[in-house]
């Protein structure tokens, strides 16, 4: 037998950030549910386990598509100028400026992104921004100046590839701290913890969240014909999510 909740939970702690789920904060209504083994197997895979595109010869063609595209994206300087500007554009049609708050947060998430972190207060706060659903990956406590003699290419692609992720995760930290400063002032009875749930939550509802991104359309990535839908769908959520705070 197998747990079915832990299913349930990885699809909630997408949503909602890790942390809320692991600490019982928002019920797993399958929980305590456990059923045969294979069922679980099956719900994990879902399609995928009837999926044509995993043999060799679609591996190999998703293998040159994703080459072409992160030529277009994280190893093109312009695009990450677009990226950066394109992140200030939706921090402004949510009423902030960008770097008005929060600067010096999101600064030092990215000189410890880089240099690897040695505080362990700063581990804690980013930890609980990953617990939170904000940015998209924990910190490691320590950095191997090793890997630029072992492996140098590795290394450099890699970091390439944490400066165009930053350029999200910045935002999503400035904006997250800029909510909580607005709503510190609207609820003034309201807990840390609460006001740290709220904020997340707003952040993650008004910004580009690819994690929460449905399945499907994330598949549109290997298509011919499916290039950055993840990001037009994105678009159009932050949009709809932006007129119900309006309204509401």
């Amino acid at each position: 037998m197998a747990r079915a909740g832990d299913i349930a939970a990885e699809r909630l702690g997408k949503v909602f950030g890790r942390g809320v789920i692991s600490s019982g904060k928002i019920r797993n209504p399958f929980d305590s549910l456990y059923v045969d083994k294979n069922y679980v197997d099956t719900l994990k895979q879902g399609l995928d386990a009837i999926d044509p595109s995993k043999s060799k010869i679609f591996d190999a063609y998703v293998r040159l598509k994703v080459g072409t595209q992160m030529g277009k994206t994280v190893y093109n300087p312009g695009t990450h100028a677009i990226n950066v500007l394109g992140n200030g554009m939706f921090m402004i049609s949510n009423g902030f400026v960008p770097g008005a708050s929060g600067l010096k947060d999101a600064g030092e998430f990215v000189i410890s992104k880089f240099t690897g972190l040695k505080n362990k207060d700063l581990v804690k706060k980013f930890n609980k921004y990953r617990e939170l659903g904000i940015p998209e990956k924990y910190f490691k406590k320590t950095f191997k100046p090793l890997d630029i003699i072992k492996k140098p290419i590795g290394f450099i692609h890699n970091k390439i590839k944490d400066a165009y992720q930053l350029e999200d995760d910045v935002f999503k930290i400035m904006h997250f701290e800029n909510t909580k400063d607005y709503l510190r002032k609207a609820y003034t009875n309201i807990s840390e913890e609460n006001l740290d749930k709220m904020a997340a939550e707003r952040t993650r509802d008004l910004l580009p969240n690819y994690k929460i991104a449905p399945k499907n359309i994330k598949k549109l990535r290997t298509m011919p014909f499916g290039d950055f839908a993840t990001f037009a769908t994105e678009s159009a959520r932050v949009a709809k999510n932006l007129i119900k705070y309006i309204i509401f």
